[in-house]
């Protein structure tokens, strides 16, 4: 059931993260490895969780992996972004791709 996989993606904290980021901009990997300090497989491993969910999708361009929101699932993705609006974390998050982008770890432009 797909209401069961979404929801299952919705409860975990990084995956929330990772969509209050993507919600601000889109990003490649790097960035979001970056912006939460974690290792390439397990952004990975959650940005597929997501994607299997439908509420990210990718674009490829050569090597690098560029993650955008998926726009059909926008009610809920509506609803995520009031609500991470007071989360410490997400605040940090933030101010975090701000830095992250200055480092210019994606080469290309999306």
């Amino acid at each position: 059931m797909e209401l069961i996989v979404e929801f299952k993606a919705l409860a975990d904290h990084t995956r929330l993260r990772i969509l209050g980021i993507l919600l601000n901009r889109s990003l490649c990997v790097c960035e979001i490895m970056d912006i939460l300090g974690m290792t390439q497989s397990r952004i990975s491993r959650h940005l597929g969780v997501l994607k299997q969910a439908g509420f990210v999708k990718e674009e490829r361009r050569g090597k690098w992996v560029i993650y955008r929101i998926a726009h059909k699932r926008s009610a809920v993705l509506a609803y995520i972004q009031k609500q991470l609006k007071g989360d410490h974390s997400h605040t940090i998050d933030l101010a975090r791709i701000k830095r992250t982008l200055r480092k210019k770890l994606c080469p290309i432009d999306y």
